[in-house]
């Protein structure tokens, strides 16, 4: 039986909407925390955070792009208002060559690389807490 260790904690976790992002989610659902599944992709946050209800955990969805400190505060403001004050932060989000938002913007010769750094160098840098 899993033990409820973070009961009356909301937690935000970047990049939410699949693989490790949602993983982290599933888990911190199961423990009893309200998990903010925040992604690029809404449809992917969406998905996650229904999955999280129907297995009866609490969860919620907002679409953020941590590469633009409006769409964060954005984000945030929802949460605090559905939700409450942030207890935990996982900063997950991140990109690859084969993420879709990559491949738009990848032709041919040109580097992946100037697409995809924004998430990376960027997304430490904002203030959900605050």
């Amino acid at each position: 039986m899993t033990q409820r260790t973070h009961n009356d904690k909301v937690a935000l976790i970047t990049g939410a909407g699949r693989g490790i992002g949602r993983a982290i989610a599933e888990r911190l659902a199961k423990d009893g925390a309200t998990v903010v599944i925040a992604d690029l992709d809404s449809s992917n946050a969406q998905t996650t955070a229904e999955a999280i209800k129907a297995s009866g955990g609490n969860s919620v969805a907002v679409t953020m792009d941590v590469t633009n400190e409006e769409s964060v505060q954005e984000a945030v403001a929802k949460v605090w208002e559905s939700c409450g004050p942030i207890s935990i932060l996982i900063n997950n989000a991140g990109l690859f060559a084969s993420t879709p938002h990559c491949l738009k913007h990848w032709t041919v010769g040109t580097p992946v690389w100037p697409s995809c750094s924004p998430v990376h160098y960027f997304a430490h840098e904002q203030r959900f807490l605050t």
